[in-house]
This record gives structure tokens, sequence and C-alpha cells, in this order.
């Protein structure tokens, strides 16, 4: 790998059989092309443990954030039609805060659920905000994964908790970093998910990948203000033709076809979910002996296995570690094959070390025998 291992949340680390599928060119409305996108939409449900039958897989060209704005633009009635309609979002971190912005801008009515970062998400407290809202609550939307912390956030709870109080809501999961490497059934947990291709299938960038009821589809066409970012009408051209109704990201589809092949003999989630959670397991064990600070609490269940926060180094009296400059940390780590990721905390100094991606014990290793040196070098400790 000529720029290095990635040990990052996405674009990450992808197999040389995943990279040579983009070799080829290919005609977005050839036969080989429009089965690979078949291909892609069935194994993604595959993958979702969703019925074809009442679910659908659609692919969406540009980032996750894009796929996130396409998701609320299209599920969510304009604001002069659902005047009462609110958008009940769990905000922990960056991304949860992001989606909420893009509610904002839509004109939506948003009830924020705010949480410290680092803090576990208390269903209870949430509880209230329902029983006060009841059915005034139309969406509700929730991070997964928030990888701004590394932390896992209730989906499942979650999920019934909206449902008890308005069992006709539509539950949002942003799914991005987890889909794949972390197991949950999709039907569980939402009404309508999306994920990205450079996650934990271990694609190349180009599209985001949104999992929703068909009912749901059937309800909120004509929602979306868009005409790019419209779920529904995309959907309804790949259910129609088999094709993007645009241009679409033809080499990011093969290797994406070629991730879910090696997804499916790797073992499927349970076996990328403990690969992943190895890798996390062993650099973070490895991390803490050097004498690093985990962000989160390692003995809660929101600690996640797919990026995981370390505080910069401190003394004991809370000042700065003699020596210590992230940036020449990182850039000595990316001198010798590997890179990191910095921090997104809002109120914390971290970086962050990924476990994800195409990325075995072998290199979470030689990583941290890196860091060692680096150390060593720097004249850090701790």
């Amino acid at each position: 790998r000529k720029f290095g291992v990635l040990f990052t949340a996405g674009p990450l680390s992808t197999s040389r059989t995943v990279r040579e599928a983009q070799l080829e060119d290919y005609g977005s409305r050839d036969a080989t092309f429009v089965n690979a996108i078949k291909d892609v939409r069935n194994g993604v449900l595959a993958v979702a443990e969703a019925d074809p039958a009442a679910w659908t897989t659609i692919p969406m060209q540009g980032s996750g954030t894009m796929g996130i704005e396409a998701v609320i633009n299209s599920i969510s009635p304009p604001p002069t039609k659902n005047p009462n309609g609110k958008w009940l979002i769990v905000r922990n971190g960056a991304y949860s805060y992001r989606m909420a912005a893009i509610a904002e801008k839509r004109g939506l009515n948003v009830v924020p659920f705010d949480v410290e970062e680092g803090a576990e998400v208390d269903l209870t407290k949430l509880q209230s905000i329902l029983e006060k809202e009841g059915s005034n609550i139309t969406h509700a939307g929730i991070v997964h994964c928030e990888t701004s912390t590394g932390m896992f956030n209730p989906i499942l709870g979650f999920n019934r908790l909206v449902k008890r109080y308005n069992p006709a809501a539509t539950v949002f999961v942003d799914a991005m970093s987890s889909f794949g490497g972390v197991e949950f059934r999709v039907p569980d947990v939402c009404d309508v998910m999306v994920t990205s291709a450079n996650k934990c299938i271990q694609g190349v960038p180009g599209f985001s990948v949104v999992v929703a009821r068909r009912q749901l589809m059937d309800a909120c066409r004509g929602n979306s203000p868009s005409y790019t970012l419209d779920i529904v009408s995309q959907n309804d051209g790949l259910d129609k033709s088999g094709q993007f109704g645009n241009t679409p990201p033809v080499q990011a589809i093969m290797a994406f076809q070629q991730a879910l092949k090696e997804h499916v003999a790797e073992g499927g989630v349970a076996a990328r979910a403990a690969r992943y959670k190895a890798n996390n397991d062993y650099i973070a064990n490895e991390m803490t002996k050097l004498g690093f600070k985990l962000f989160l609490d390692r003995s809660k269940p929101s600690f996640g296995h797919i990026i995981t926060a370390y505080h910069a180094p401190k003394t004991a009296s809370g000042a700065p570690v003699p020596n210590w400059d992230f940036m020449t940390f990182y850039n000595r780590l990316k001198e010798g094959g590997f890179v990191i990721y910095p921090g997104k905390a809002s109120f914390a100094d971290t970086f962050r070390i990924g476990a994800l991606g195409d990325i075995h014990m072998a290199d979470c290793e030689a990583l941290m025998a890196e860091v060692k040196v680096t150390l060593k070098e720097m004249n850090v400790t701790f």
C-alpha cells in the first residue's frame, strides 16, 4: 500500500481485489453493469436481513452526508403540509448534530435530545420527551456509531420507544460506519437506514446506500424539494429499468459488488464484527499499556469496536506531556506506513484509531510497534 494502511473510519483500506474491480470501463446502460447494480441491491438486503418484498436498496451518488440529506428531504413532508410534525433527534456527537442541521435547513421542527459526548443515552429521559410530545413526533433520527467518539448508540431501544408512543412515526438510523460490521437486523431498528460504500462493506467512496421500507417509499412520493436528492424517484427508476437516472458511480459500484462477495466469503456480519473487535481490543489494550487514556468507558455497552478515541496525553497535574504534538505523531506514523485520525470531539483534545477496513491482526501489531518507536523518537514518556 503506497500511502500506508488506513486506521481511519473511512475511506479505509480495501483489498487488492476490490481495487482491481475498478480497472475496467463499463457502459452505464450495459448489461454487465446493470446486473452489478442488481447484485448490489440484493446483496445489501441480505446483509440487512430484510425481506426484498417489503424492503428496497437505493444507491445514491455522492457522499454519505448527501445520502442523509436525501433521506431527510424525501421522508419529510413539506413543513406547510405537516405544520405540527416534529423530528426527534438524539444529539451526542458531530454527526448527530449534522443530521439535526440538515433537518433544520429543510425547515423542519427539530426536537433535540441532547446528551453529553461520552455519556450513555438514557432512554428513560428520552421517554419523558415522548410522553410530552406524543404523536407530534412524526420522525425520529439517531446515529448508530458516532464516529466522532466511537460510541454505539442504542438503536434497538430507541426504535421500540419511539414506536410505543407513535407507531406511525418514521425512524431513521444513520448506520454509516456500522452496517456490515456490527450485528443488527435493519427491520428491527428502523424504517429507513443510510450507510456508505466505503465503510464496513469495505468498498470505495462514490455513493451512499439507503435501505428503506417499500411502504414508506410509496407514502413519500413527491416530498423531496430536490431533483437529485430524492430517494423515491431514484428507487422508482431503479425498480423500473434497473438503471440510475443520472450518471452512476460505475467503478465504485463494481468495487462494491466485489466487496459484497468478500463480505460473504469472510462469514458475513458476525465474522467481520469479530475481526474488527479483535483489532480494536488489541490496539486499545496496547495503547492503554503505553499510558494513553480512552475517551469512552470501556465497561459500558456503548464502547464500540469500529473506531476508538484517545485523550491526548496529560501529566498527573493535567498539563500536556512534554514533547507531545499530535501532528508530529501523525506524520511520523504516516512515514512509517500507518494513517490514523485526528480527533472530532467538541470539548476534548483527542485523536482516533479505526479498526475497520481490510486490516488484520498483523497490521495492528505493526501499527503498535511503530507507535512505540515514534514515541521513543519524540521523547514522549508518560
